[in-house]
């Protein structure tokens, strides 16, 4: 749940809930929030030997895809995806294999619907090409996050 589609505008994630969440913390406390932005750094408690996270935002009104490729060189420990829709239908897939589908009903002009969840493991392979896919009509976006090991 890091990735903030509140306010996203592609091409750069220009913020996180961690981040914002910090930001309104240090506010509150009255503290120089310019003298801490650039030490934001994130630290999953479940995979404490990971040192890297990649976030991957693609989508567009409707539906797009992109390739991703990870190395045995890595050692992947958490995929998850944030999809935030504003169609009645919206489903990712990695190589054709139903990752999400979700029907929300608010159609177009809808206020759209975030949802959260893991990619089974057993998709991401690693040294395989693999194509990831959002579609549905009206705005569509996707972001994947890699927790990884990188040596």
């Amino acid at each position: 749940m890091i990735m903030q589609w509140n306010g996203y505008s592609k091409p750069y994630i220009n913020t996180t809930t961690l981040a914002d969440a910090i930001l309104k913390m240090t506010t509150a406390l009255g503290a120089n929030n310019e003298s801490i932005k650039g030490n934001i750094t994130y630290y999953d408690f479940r995979s404490p030997e990971a040192n890297e996270m990649m976030i991957i935002v693609d989508g567009h009104s409707n539906g797009d895809s992109f390739s991703l490729l990870i190395p045995s060189t890595i050692t992947l420990h958490n995929a998850s995806f944030a999809q935030n829709i504003y169609s009645s239908h919206s489903v990712i897939t990695v190589d054709g294999t139903v990752v999400s589908d979700i029907q929300d009903g608010t159609g177009y002009g809808g206020y759209g619907k975030n949802n959260y969840g893991y990619y089974n493991a057993s998709l991401l392979k690693t040294d395989i090409l693999h194509t990831v896919t959002i579609a549905g009509y009206n705005l569509n976006r996707l972001s994947t996050i890699l927790i990884y090991r990188h040596d």
